[in-house]
């Protein structure tokens, strides 16, 4: 088994004192084999019940050593003749007068084993080592055994005289029960709150299952670590394991001593009919007895010992299908290939009785080059790390065809043994290997996945029945791994879609520093529709968009690229957010079929420092202010897109300079653990601490940083942030108010020429002048309101900006060549480097934007890394004043 083996640290590794990781899978796994193997150290019902408690209180270690079980109990239904002198008279002790005798059940203490000396001796019990189930202080003392029964065989049943296989009563159809009290303090179901109080005692378990004889058994377990539903759930395999490594004894003695396996015959001297001395049944005395004694044992007949035999065989046969079972069940719910084949070795170690085990199996990358991997398990990583690759021999074969199970009772003997280069056996530092077994791992398809190698450094340890069970486990991690690998390949096609539909934003577009992030959710969960995106507008305007698609897979990702490219479509309108969301939620309502999803969009605009949003009931984008006050915008959330009667308001904010602005999906913030309240609350103080005013503004930093203290890496959902600051450059601003008069255009001229003096644009007075003219001409012929008239330059460019109060929007008309009308937002179009239409509350803005003489280049600092998309352009179309005269055209 020479080789290097690295063992990957997995994404969300459990902590080791955590329930997950101290009720693990693959300890119920090893608990439900150590159980099995009771059955073969055992002669009586309280030797197997004494094994069982053992391997129970083994089962669970905790991080710091000690057992999760503070206590164990093993109780059992028992007819009065059953019992002991010594239970007889402590059950009489506990009865009405009068009572008891023959008839009488009990429910009797064969085996317990706890953190105190006296919690391990059944005899020290002061309470519970017999009780009548006919009375009422089997209720007092034991009321979570009970209710284990009353699952099994009824209330009525189990207090009465009659044993359960008598047709008394009819038991209950399940054969095994499991019964939880997840809290222990205040729980009526446990009267020894001391347990509680004084030993942490967190949860109580009672396991129970009805024997071939119909009498029934419950084991009460007391944990220190707390269990919950789904954890107790994993008990139903231990309890069939109980049942059926209980079964065989059913019919044998109740209590040790352990009898010999005969038929007892009495001296012709005679014997007494019962023995005080020992508290033993002549029927089977104890083996010191011998002839002198007044006893001599006969063979049973050989049909009897053939009987015994076959049920033991049948015993195993069960044992073995209810670890393969368990073990399967955990495999098949594991999609992570990485924790699963790791799952599947630790589970086959212990199954076994392996020293170590290794599982080798191949896997493919996107490209199909086989890689081998490698996953270890009862010994640490670094006894291995220093051995080099592994070479295939004889014996050990690593590669292809490698189809046979080898089971060796000692290697060392064998004669394949020691006869390949270039260690002729054991490499130096490899763990000493006497007993050896390889089983494949075969897929259904024939194809091999890998092999199972399993030493023990003692020989013979390896029987046919380990074979069996490696061989079983291995068809499970079999089936696993091909599940695993088309659950990859489905996960891939998704994941290639949707990052195929996400943009790759730059790291500045317009005035805001942006940082991106899109994190899948864990291997166990299929991509979702989170999307985000960042469109640069008219006017250096920013628009931010976040989103999520309910559902998951390669549908929810197609609706996602639908909806963005929607959305920027309806960005390039200049739409204000509602209105943008109206339109999106229009096109949801129509899909082929029912969708749901939530969206915020949001426009920065640089010109006044502010934020004008929309949401369609996603979570509420979170604001950090320049002194690092942090406000989520909570504001009217709105409907989910998908909803026919959704009507969506705009709302603002101001996004003065230093100010940073995150919006994020649910992934970020959702946990199945904590209530949404306290995540959200967590969010904030990240994004205090991150943001404090002392602290410089770095997006990309930023965002990363937030991941690492909201993320575990364990989350299902997928996470999609878009985080922003504002970082606006210089601006200069003028603008008039003007009427709707015959002389608003001579006016708005002469605003315009004493500006562009003012700012020293000479060489743009006369296209500056005539456009103006234009606009606001149109402006007061058609819209007929009064009007602003607005000049910003910002990064070397000026924008010109009339707003009037008509929301009907400014389109060009088409003209014959004699037409003398019609012509102005043509003349807008010629002079201009783009113009546009842009929708507001009260009305509407048609802009032109100039080129200026010391405009920067594209990609330039302080400028968008990206087109901007206008309604319509001519990219560096920049036309002579002279070319139109000053005079208003006729339209």
């Amino acid at each position: 088994m020479a080789g290097a083996v690295g063992l990957g640290v997995h994404r969300g590794a459990l902590s080791a004192g955590s329930p997950e990781a101290v009720f693990a899978p693959e300890r119920i796994a090893a608990l439900t084999a150590a159980i099995a193997r009771c059955g073969d150290q055992s002669g009586s019902m309280e030797g197997a019940a004494r094994c069982a408690v053992a391997a129970l209180r083994d089962a669970f270690p905790t991080a710091e050593g000690q057992s999760a079980l503070v206590l164990v109990r093993f109780f059992q239904t028992a007819r009065w003749e059953l019992l002991t002198p010594q239970l007889r008279s402590y059950a009489l002790a506990r009865m009405a007068p009068g009572a008891g005798g023959e008839g009488t059940r009990c429910l009797a203490l064969l085996a317990t084993l706890g953190d105190q000396p006296a919690w391990c001796d059944r005899h020290a019990s002061r309470d519970h080592q017999a009780l009548p189930l006919a009375g009422a202080e089997v209720v007092r003392r034991m009321p979570l055994a009970l209710t284990v029964l009353d699952h099994l065989v009824g209330a009525d049943a189990q207090r009465g005289g009659h044993p359960p296989h008598t047709p008394a009563y009819e038991p209950r159809p399940t054969r095994v029960a499991v019964h939880l009290v997840s809290q222990v303090a205040g729980s009526p179901l446990v009267p020894a709150q001391w347990l509680a109080d004084g030993y942490g005692v967190a949860s109580a378990l009672g396991l129970g299952g009805i024997l071939p004889s119909g009498e029934v058994f419950s084991a009460v377990i007391f944990s220190r670590v707390p269990i919950d539903a789904p954890t107790a759930q994993r008990f139903g395999a231990v309890t069939e394991a109980l049942c059926a490594a209980l079964s065989p004894f059913a019919h044998l003695p109740l209590f040790d001593p352990a009898r010999p396996v005969g038929r007892v015959v009495p001296h012709a001297d005679g014997a007494p009919a019962y023995d005080e001395r020992h508290n033993t049944s002549p029927i089977l005395p104890p083996a010191s007895l011998d002839s002198s004694a007044g006893w001599s044992v006969q063979p049973r007949p050989s049909v009897e010992a053939a009987l015994r035999d076959q049920r033991e065989r049948l015993a195993q046969e069960s044992r073995i299908v209810e670890t393969l079972y368990s073990v399967g069940q955990s495999l098949a719910r594991q999609l992570d290939l990485g924790k699963l084949v790791q799952q599947a070795i630790e589970a086959a170690t212990s199954v076994v009785g392996a020293r170590f085990g290794a599982f080798l199996y191949t896997t493919r990358d996107a490209e199909h080059t086989a890689r081998r991997r490698f996953a270890l398990a009862g010994a640490p990583p670094e006894s291995f790390a220093r051995l080099g690759e592994p070479h295939g021999t004889a014996l050990f074969a690593t590669d292809p065809p490698n189809r046979a199970t080898v089971r060796c009772v000692d290697v060392t003997r064998d004669a394949r043994y020691g006869g390949s280069a270039p260690h002729h056996g054991m490499p130096a530092g490899h763990p000493p290997v006497r007993s050896y077994l390889s089983v494949p791992v075969v897929a259904a398809n024939g194809e091999l996945l890998g092999s199972f190698y399993f030493g023990h450094p003692e020989p013979g340890v390896f029987t046919e029945r380990d074979e069996q069970l490696a061989q079983g486990i291995a068809a499970q991690a079999a089936s696993a791994m091909e599940n695993s690998r088309l659950y990859r390949h489905e996960r891939a096609t998704a994941m290639r879609l949707q990052r195929s539909l996400l943009p790759a934003a730059p790291s500045r577009v317009g005035d805001l520093d942006v940082a991106t992030a899109y994190l899948p959710g864990e291997q166990g969960a299929r991509v979702g529709g989170d999307w985000f995106d960042v469109i640069a507008l008219s006017a250096d305007r920013v628009a931010l968009v976040i989103g999520d698609v309910m559902g998951r897979g390669i549908g929810a990702a197609a609706v996602m690229g639908q909806l963005r490219a929607a959305i920027q479509a309806y960005a390039v309108m200049d739409l204000p957010p509602a209105q943008v969301l109206d339109q999106l939620n229009n096109l949801v309502c129509r899909l082929p079929r029912e969708q749901i999803a939530t969206c915020v969009y949001a426009v920065y605009d640089p010109c006044d420092g502010t934020v004008r949003w929309a949401n369609a009931g996603h979570l509420p984008p979170a604001l950090v202010g320049p002194d690092g006050t942090v406000t989520l915008l909570e504001a009217d959330l709105g409907m989910p897109l998908g909803v026919d009667t959704a009507v969506f308001a705009d709302a603002s904010r101001p996004l003065p300079q230093g100010a940073r602005l995150l919006l994020y999906t649910d992934g970020l913030v959702e946990c199945r653990d904590q209530p949404l309240h306290d995540r959200l609350a967590k969010l904030r103080a990240a994004l205090g601490a991150l943001c404090r005013p002392e602290a410089p503004v770095n997006v990309q930093e930023g965002a990363a940083r937030l991941a690492e203290a909201m993320l575990t890496g364990t989350e299902h959902d997928d996470v999609a942030v878009l985080y922003v600051a504002a970082q606006p450059g210089a601006t200069r601003k003028a603008s008039v108010t003007l009427s709707p008069t015959l002389e608003a255009a001579r006016a708005a001229r002469r605003f315009a020429r004493k500006t562009t003096a003012d700012w020293g644009l000479d060489e743009l007075t006369d296209s500056v002048l005539q456009i103006v003219s234009e606009l606001v001409t149109n402006a007061v012929e058609h819209a007929g309101t009064p009007m602003e008239l607005r000049l910003r330059q910002r990064h070397g460019a000026l924008l010109i900006e009339v707003a009037d109060g008509d929301g009907r929007p400014a389109r060009q008309t088409p003209t014959d060549r004699g037409d003398e009308r019609h012509r102005g937002l043509m003349i807008v179009q010629t002079l201009s480097e783009r113009w546009g239409v842009r929708q507001t509350v009260t009305g509407k803005v048609v802009w032109a934007q100039l080129a200026g003489p010391e405009r920067d280049e594209p990609g330039a600092p302080g400028q968008a890394e990206t087109p901007t998309p206008a309604i319509r352009s001519r990219p560096g179309r920049r036309a002579a004043a002279v070319a139109v005269p000053h005079a208003p055209a006729a339209r």
